[in-house]
């Protein structure tokens, strides 16, 4: 006798979680699918939400975001009215990070907030708190820091002080935007100590890819190369492209620095052909920057580096980033 449909469903979707925990992350995609069938052809939204919720970052970490906004969207829509309200506000949350991602700002905003709203009816503080970091990082990207402060503060204090990696990583960034590295290392650093303590590669990578940039800013080029390259690799195992898309653009620019010029370009075109592959047109903009920042010191060609930077300029406009075109223009002048 065949088992249920539903309970096939829930034993696919189990096996996939079972893979992604291992970081097999493509071996975990095809049961997530199956997965995700099943429980429509029987119409168990709870299945639905579930399946929809591991698919869509399943794409995220791939670096498909638009794929990832789907399953996103269909897990919020099995959210029916009779669903938790938990259900609800992590469905909405994840909206809102892909729309962040996307830069779309007050999109994103109007789903945290809803998020948050639910969270805390539903009585999850530390989903609340999660959504009032991401308002933060929201803020962050748009070079509000007053903004940003509040509502970072905002989820320290519904953490009850109980402070995870990914808030400690956002208050380091707060820092390293006010001039303060040293303040911003000491938040990496505690970050990566909790990250290792409860065995999350991706948020160890993560902390460590803030440290090399740190480290980078204040010249210690040695930990920084360790610490960027032991972040790739980990991005690398576990099989997350825009990870990857990152720190072989930190790479590069940390070899430039040290004069290994052949090393960072060999980074930049890695980087290169996986943000063309990703669709990742923000990632892609700083590619430019940084081959600009390599043909100017690999041969003089000043007007070579202009043409990046140009093209950099105009991809950093389309997407809203002007901090970021501010930076390339002074670059341009230089």
């Amino acid at each position: 006798m065949n088992p249920p449909k539903t309970t096939k469903a829930w034993t696919h979707l189990e096996w996939g979680n079972t893979c992604r925990k291992k970081g097999q992350h493509e071996q975990a995609a095809p049961h997530y699918q199956t997965a995700r069938r099943l429980f429509r052809a029987k119409e168990c939204q709870k299945g639905i939400f579930a399946a929809c919720t591991q698919l869509g970052h399943h794409c995220e970490i791939a670096g498909d975001l638009d794929g990832s906004l789907q399953y996103f969207q269909e897990a919020l829509a099995a959210c029916s009215p009779n669903r938790s309200l938990c259900d609800l506000a992590e469905a909405e949350g994840n909206v809102g990070f892909i729309k962040q991602c996307q830069s779309r700002f007050d999109e994103a905003t109007a789903y945290y907030h809803k998020s948050m709203q639910h969270a805390q009816e539903g009585g999850d503080a530390a989903l609340a708190a999660k959504m009032a970091n991401n308002m933060g990082n929201l803020y962050m990207q748009q070079n509000d820091l007053e903004e940003a402060q509040q509502w970072l503060q905002h989820s320290r204090t519904l953490y009850d002080d109980d402070v995870p990696g990914n808030l400690l990583n956002s208050l380091g960034q707060l820092a390293l935007r006010r001039n303060d590295p040293e303040q911003a290392l000491r938040h990496f650093t505690a970050g990566l100590a909790v990250a290792r303590q409860q065995g999350m590669p991706l948020e160890v990578a993560l902390q460590l890819g803030s440290i090399a940039s740190v480290c980078r800013d204040l010249g210690h080029l040695e930990r920084a190369l360790s610490n960027g390259n032991e972040a790739l690799d980990i991005y690398v195992t576990q099989g997350h492209a825009q990870g990857r898309c990152g720190m072989a653009t930190l790479l590069a620019d940390l070899y430039m620095t040290t004069g290994n010029l052949a090393i960072a370009q060999r980074h930049i075109q890695a980087s290169m052909d996986l943000c063309l592959q990703l669709g990742n047109a923000r990632m892609q903009a700083f590619n430019y920057v940084s081959l600009g920042n390599l043909y100017a010191r690999q041969d003089g060609d000043k007007q070579r580096a202009l043409n990046e930077w140009v093209t950099a300029l105009r991809l950093f406009r389309q997407l809203g980033m002007e901090m970021q075109s501010q930076a390339v223009i002074r670059a341009m002048a230089a």
